[in-house]
């Protein structure tokens, strides 16, 4: 049985025994985002590609996703896109978005990611359903590590020397990240920010104290409080972290939901802000999906080839002017 294969949809691949060495890599993109993954997670999200500024970028050779959402398994603390601890895994992408389905015990853990059909936005949704025998005790923490720079920095640089980062807490949870210019060029701003679930216990915006914290997420003991969440934190490693507590029911699930989005104009935060909340409603999730998936099938009518070779069908036919879309 093959593990890794191409998907019955158009223009989808599916990995079954995903690889600790490459990347399976895959893009989600329209004219004002690129969110790059692969099997680890996230890669990269860049705004406006290729010129603009990446929101995310993964760090060096350790392939760990920039975006993750954290939680305790028995006596060890896992994360939604590590596969090499899970009991099984399939990691499905399809033009739409990209589905990490991941099983611990009796716990299975499905992260939805994807883009938004216009707009510097991106989507994860996580959904953790109890498929054991008992009730279980649910302690998870989302995390993010805001990048906001040039995708390409001096050696001497580091990001964090021009971003600031605040945090607020509401019916949603908002971190904002304001990125300055070195050379005090207003033009150059950019701001960020990221909708979580509102029901959170701790968080903070602070990447040194997270790590302290939670030993280097070796544990998931709730966050101090976060002194400077009124003036914001800047100079230091930045980092948005909410910690959630739930208990799940035999068959119940729980659902976390993150938007991230960018604007180059101050005076469109509030309204960027506001569309970021409409996503936290299921039924908008599957409109955007349906909207995507109606404009990628019109793609894939275009030319089609048919020969005794099916994996060579599926890539010319999809693959092909999928990848001749994302150039």
């Amino acid at each position: 049985m093959k593990k890794n294969y191409f998907g019955e949809q158009a223009g989808s691949y599916i990995i079954e025994n995903a690889p600790l060495i490459g990347e399976y890599e895959y893009y989600y993109t329209n004219p004002n985002i690129l969110l790059k993954v692969d099997q680890f997670g996230v890669s990269s999200i860049q705004a406006d590609p290729p010129a603009d500024v990446a929101i995310l970028k993964r760090e060096g050779s350790v392939k760990l996703s920039p975006w993750r959402i954290y939680f305790s398994e028995g006596n060890r603390v896992v994360h939604n896109f590590d596969f090499v601890s899970a009991d099984s895994h399939k990691i499905t992408f399809c033009p739409t978005h990209a589905t990490y389905e991941l099983i611990f015990g009796g716990l299975k853990v499905t992260t939805v990611l994807m883009v938004t059909q216009s707009g510097c936005r991106a989507i994860m949704r996580t959904v953790f359903e109890n498929i054991g025998n008992t009730a279980q005790s649910l302690q998870a923490m989302a995390y993010l590590s805001p990048y906001v720079n040039d995708l390409m920095m001096a050696p001497w640089d580091k990001p964090e020397w021009y971003t600031k980062t605040w945090v607020e807490a509401d019916t949603h949870t908002l971190f904002s990240t304001t990125r300055f210019s070195a050379k005090g060029d207003v033009t150059q701003r950019r701001y960020a920010h990221c909708l979580m679930d509102g029901d959170v216990t701790s968080l903070d915006i602070s990447a040194e104290r997270v790590f302290a914290q939670t030993r280097n997420f070796s544990t998931l003991a709730s966050l101090d409080g976060v002194s400077d969440q009124e003036n914001g934190l800047y100079a230091f490693q930045q980092a948005y972290a909410a910690c959630y507590g739930a208990t799940l029911a035999v068959g119940e699930q729980k659902v976390y939901t993150q938007v991230l989005a960018l604007t180059a104009v101050e005076d469109k935060i509030q309204t960027e802000v506001s569309v970021s909340k409409s996503y936290f409603k299921n039924e908008k999730i599957l409109e955007e999906m349906k909207s995507l998936g109606d404009f990628y099938e019109s793609l894939f009518e275009v030319n089609k080839v048919k020969t005794k070779d099916e994996d060579f069908n599926a890539f010319v036919n999809a693959f092909l002017p999928l990848e001749l879309h994302w150039v």
